[in-house]
């Protein structure tokens, strides 16, 4: 469900006055993040996790936080173009020419797809379990010519962690179930700048054990924060 919960400067989810883990805490916790790259490398485990471009940064085999912390500011300021394109609000001129082929990687995909935007970084909460998360884009899509209600994740990685599958199932959760859980994967040298996963229900039932493992953690004290 969609929730006035809030997240503050620390990206902790508020529920009043009630902390509430968020999917990626809870995830993390569980181990089903920061997964080894093909060869093991920091370099291969970071771009694949989520660094948007981080070979483009020049990122070493150790990894300096400059360099992770532009990577971020980047995947950052493609979602926020992605959002103002979506609001017919982009000033082209102040674009930057870096994140220009992920947006319109992006605008491919919401012609291909009939990708109809409804909400853009969404707060939402699941009640029954008792967590939050930010949804990137909600509204609905053409699947096989048949309009649907469908979520959106954008990604700019290296590659596809199939950890996000387990993402997408805990916001479909989160907003009421049923939707098309699309991961965007955007990257310039894609044919069209983008391509599609499709998150399969099944993997609800490893965002559960993940909670579960989350909540013995927090219970014995072993999550620094808790």
């Amino acid at each position: 469900m969609v929730s006035k919960i809030l997240m503050d400067e620390f990206h902790r989810y508020w529920n009043g006055s009630q902390r509430i883990p968020g999917v990626s805490e809870i995830m993390q916790a569980a181990g089903l993040t920061y997964l080894p790259g093909p060869a093991g490398d920091a370099l291969a485990s970071a771009i694949a996790e989520g660094l948007c471009d981080a070979e483009t940064y020049g990122i070493p085999n150790q990894i300096p936080d400059e360099y992770i912390r532009a990577a971020q500011v980047f995947g950052t300021a493609v979602h926020k173009a992605s959002d103002l394109l979506d609001k017919d609000n982009l000033n082209k001129i102040k674009l930057d020419p870096m994140i220009l082929p992920y947006l319109n990687g992006y605008r491919q995909f919401k012609l291909d797809y009939g990708f109809e935007v409804e909400a853009s970084e969404e707060r939402v909460y699941n009640e029954t379990y008792n967590y939050g998360g930010t949804l990137d884009k909600r509204g609905t899509a053409l699947n096989k010519g048949k309009r649907v209600k469908a979520i959106v994740d954008l990604k700019c990685t290296f590659k596809i962690q199939p950890t996000c599958k387990v993402q997408m199932n805990a916001y479909d959760r989160a907003v009421g179930g049923g939707f098309w859980k699309i991961i965007l994967h955007l990257r310039p040298d894609f044919p069209k700048g983008y391509k599609v996963q499709i998150a399969e229900d099944k993997h609800w039932g490893a965002f559960l054990n993940a909670l579960s493992i989350f909540n013995w953690k927090r219970n014995e004290n072993m999550i620094k924060g808790w």
